[in-house]
């Protein structure tokens, strides 16, 4: 990941992305499962901490303007290991 400071919060979507909050940046970086950053999703602030799904959105925080972000990004989270889907 270049750029910024670096990776904070990250959660995998049931594409099998990996969305990582990059700090100091201000996106989200889509991690394919091969390793590669194949896009990043830009926000409103340079500093997102923390990423979660809900349904087919991605809700993000950003500290610097002190704001939840939801993008509607079409696909849901990956069901977490033991909890019903």
């Amino acid at each position: 990941m270049d750029g910024g400071l670096g990776p904070d919060g990250m959660a995998f979507g049931a594409d099998g992305n990996l969305y990582v909050a990059h700090f100091g940046k201000g996106c989200v970086d889509v991690i394919d499962p091969e390793g590669a950053v194949i896009t990043g999703i830009p926000l409103g602030g340079k500093n997102p901490t923390n990423v979660a799904f809900w349904e087919t959105s991605l809700y993000v925080t950003e500290v610097e303007k002190g704001q939840v972000v939801r993008l509607d990004i079409g696909v849901r989270g990956q069901a977490l290991y033991g909890l019903p889907g």
